[in-house]
This record gives C-alpha cells, structure tokens and sequence, in this order.
C-alpha cells in the first residue's frame, strides 16, 4: 500500500435477524388488515352442484384447490369471500364458550395477544390473524400484543394481560396448552388455546366462524 493511501473502515457486518423475530414484525400489519381471500365461485355459470360445495348453518361453503374452505359474508352492505383453514364440518369437535361473542363485538378495542418468547411463532401469528381479520370487518380497532417482553425488547409492541381486559377493551390470549377450545376466563379475558400451533389455528377458525354469526 502506498504512502498517503486512504484505509476505508471495515464496516461491521449486519447482525442476521432470525426469520422468526421478522415475522413478530409484521404481526403489528396484520391485525390492521381485514384480509380476505377471494376465491372463484363454482356455482356461477353451474347448471349442477359441484361435489366441493355444502351448506352448513345457512352458509354455502367451497372446499378449495389449497385445502382451505370459502364461503361468503356480508359485511358493510358487501358480499365478502372469506376463507377458513378449520372445516365447518368439523368444528364441533372444537369446544368454544357462546359467551366470549357478544364482549368481543361489543369492544371499542381488542388486543390479540401472546408470549413471544415461545416456540412456533410463525403460525401462532397466523392464528392471531384469523381472528383479527374478522374483528377488522367489524371496525373493531384490533392491535397485536405481547403477554411480556419479547428478547430483544420491541418497543413498539404492547403488553397486554389477562389483567388489561374490561367493559371496552377485550383481551384475547392465544395460549399453547393441554386442550383446544375457546373459553371465557376472569375479567371478561377470552382464552383461544391449542395442544399444537396446528390446533390453536383451528381454534381461532372456530372463534372466527362465531364472531360472523356461523354457528359451528
């Protein structure tokens, strides 16, 4: 090297975030959205009943291409497609409380909240979205939540217990535990729990499903 040479600095190489905390990053945008999928209806243009179509509780649904089941809702004076990953044919295998409904439609606010320091986070933030997606038809103002700080600490996402729930304001915990089902616990807190990730999805499916005035 010669004399009078300029020694750029080393940058320090940037420290790789896990997949996972990126996807606690996002969850804050999910619950803003109403997300919805939209699906082609196999009834238009069908003089016959295609075998993936059935009724259940007044509702048509669709067995689509990806394993999930469609159907359609009016919200806001709109026919909305809306799919589920639970099949409303057996949902009833799902034990859910009737009187976590009315708190959550009748919040000015919900956070959806879990302990981020858990494994599985990924599909537990999906099964944060299921329910949110439903309340956000609604209008219901709907925030993502931690039970306690996350490892590194995200400011920007708020902690929220069990204790934080009151007339206004629903707190709904998504809980990994020895059952799946949806339950109303102290403090008008609604519990949405599942042996596996896999089951709490199906347990927010079914939350899902009663928040649109889908009795399964």
């Amino acid at each position: 090297m010669a004399e009078g040479d300029i020694i750029a600095p080393i940058k320090p190489k940037k420290k790789r975030i896990p997949w996972w905390k990126k996807a606690m990053v996002i969850i804050p945008i999910i619950f803003l959205s109403t997300w919805a999928l939209a699906m082609w209806n196999p009834l238009e243009g069908s003089e016959e009943r295609p075998e993936n179509v059935f009724d259940i509780s007044g509702y048509t649904f669709f067995e689509l291409d990806d394993g999930t089941y469609g159907t359609y809702v009016m919200a806001n004076d709109n026919k909305i497609p809306v799919a589920f990953r639970l099949d409303p044919r057996n949902a009833s295998e799902i034990y859910l409380e009737q009187e976590v409904i009315q708190p959550i439609l009748n919040s000015a606010k919900v956070y959806i909240t879990f302990n981020p320091n858990q494994e599985n986070l990924a599909k537990i933030a999906v099964a944060s979205a299921e329910i949110a997606r439903i309340t956000g038809l609604y209008g219901i103002n709907t925030v993502g939540a931690y039970t306690e700080d996350s490892d590194p600490v995200n400011p920007n996402v708020p902690l929220k217990t069990c204790n934080d729930a009151n007339n206004q304001t629903s707190i709904i915990i998504m809980e990994i535990t020895d059952s799946t089902g949806v339950s109303l616990g102290e403090n008008n807190c609604i519990h949405v729990k599942g042996e596996t990730a896999d089951d709490l999805i199906l347990a927010a499916d079914k939350l899902g499903f009663n928040l649109l005035g889908i009795k399964v």
